[in-house]
């Protein structure tokens, strides 16, 4: 028997608006507007993630801005991105609540990024 697959559940943090420089070292900074969404077949880590919106907010945001354009503009870089930010909302997730079993979100999308200089 087949067991059917469970459904995705979405989270989403969306208007990080943040400056980056345009390359490690240049003085030069660019907006950053970025959405992105994190999937889990866990519903009730859907319901933890609304609860600590704000601390994970904070941890994206510190983790954008550790990013420049020019690396924001490569796809290896984004799927690094994307990996670190899943890693950054699991362990909200585990330190902030305890939450089991660990590491519900499992995967993050990048539904928006926008540079403007």
């Amino acid at each position: 028997m087949v067991v059917p697959p469970k459904p995705i559940n979405f989270a989403e943090i969306a208007g990080i608006l943040v400056n980056v420089p345009a390359d490690t070292g240049d003085p030069a900074a660019s907006m950053v507007q970025l959405d992105i969404q994190f999937a889990t077949t866990d519903p009730n880590a859907v319901n933890e993630f609304n609860q600590l919106q704000p601390i994970i907010k904070s941890d994206l945001i510190t983790l954008l801005m550790s990013q420049t354009v020019k690396t924001l503009q490569d796809p290896t870089a984004r799927a690094t991105l994307t990996q670190s930010a899943t890693g950054i909302v699991n362990n909200v997730l585990t330190q902030s609540a305890s939450y089991t079993p660990a590491n519900p979100f499992t995967a993050a999308y990048i539904t928006n990024l926008v540079v403007q200089d």
